[in-house]
């Protein structure tokens, strides 16, 4: 019984943590990226103070940055989530395992 299947390049396809690792760190640069731009686009837009266009301007710079510290304030509730899930799924594939090791029955 092989317990590890390799992928079609011949590597495991155990790198799921690199992969999710990498989207958060893409998420990361993209949030760090839009707020640099947002408080440039603030400072450089040559608006009033009390024009319109650079209330916009405020709000969504507001909006922006108020969404990104929401997002990695609930980290820790999506990791928790996926830990949880990642146990799981190890339990169940250790139960499978070893239901069909011991189907066979007989003795050595």
């Amino acid at each position: 019984m092989e317990l590890k299947k390799l992928g079609k390049k011949g590597g495991s396809e155990l790198n799921i943590p690199l992969k999710v690792f990498g989207v958060i760190f893409g998420i990361v640069i993209l949030a760090f990226l839009t707020i640099v731009v947002a408080g440039n686009l603030r400072d450089s837009t040559g608006f009033t103070t009390g024009d319109a266009d650079y209330n916009v301007t405020q709000n969504v710079m507001t909006n922006v940055t108020t969404g990104v510290a929401t997002f990695f304030s609930n980290l820790d509730t999506i990791y928790t989530i996926a830990f949880v899930v990642m146990i799981i799924a190890m339990i169940m594939i250790v139960w499978t395992i070893s239901k069909k090791a011991t189907v066979g029955g007989g003795t050595a």
